[in-house]
Formats: C-alpha cells, sequence, structure tokens
C-alpha cells in the first residue's frame, strides 16, 4: 500500500464520524455529570455537621441530592442517547 501524500487521499470511513460524535456527546455528558455532582456536593455538603431534614434511605439529604439523584438521571440519559445513536448508525 503506498503511503498517503495528500489530505485528500485520506477517506474517512462513515463508522468513525459516528464514533467521533458519540465520544463527543458521551464526553460532554461526563464534564456536565461531573461539574453537577461536585458543584452539588460542595454546595450542599462542605461543612455541614447536621442535616435538618434527616437521613432519608439512611444517607444524609445532601448526599442523596448531589450524589445519588443526577447518577440516575445521568444513567437515564446516556441509556437515551445510546439507544437513539444506535438507532442513527443502523440508518
Amino acid at each position: 500500500m503506498a503511503p498517503i501524500t495528500q489530505a485528500s487521499d485520506f477517506i474517512v470511513a462513515d463508522d468513525f464520524l459516528v464514533c467521533r460524535r458519540e465520544a463527543c456527546n458521551f464526553a460532554l455528558l461526563w464534564i456536565i455529570q461531573s461539574t453537577v455532582m461536585i458543584g452539588g456536593m460542595l454546595m450542599l455538603g462542605y461543612d455541614r455537621i447536621d442535616d435538618q431534614f434527616g437521613f432519608p434511605l439512611g444517607v444524609p439529604t445532601w448526599y442523596l441530592v448531589a450524589c445519588v439523584l443526577p447518577s440516575l438521571v445521568f444513567l437515564i440519559v446516556s441509556i437515551v442517547m445510546a439507544l437513539r445513536m444506535e438507532e442513527v448508525a443502523v440508518k
């Protein structure tokens, strides 16, 4: 096989473009999730000694709101994104 000498000799496969789009979307989702969770932990749980709302499910409320709830929401969002991207890739 001859070496590639010009940019026009390189043919980008459609699968590569789909993989790149999926990687970019999930990287953006990860950045948003990390920002929401770390920001929530800092705002709600930093220097918190007692919890005025009690301990639902055996954990502090700030942990439930800042960690568990965003994790579940972003898990559902990522599943929906993966299923939609699979439909687009098949077409």
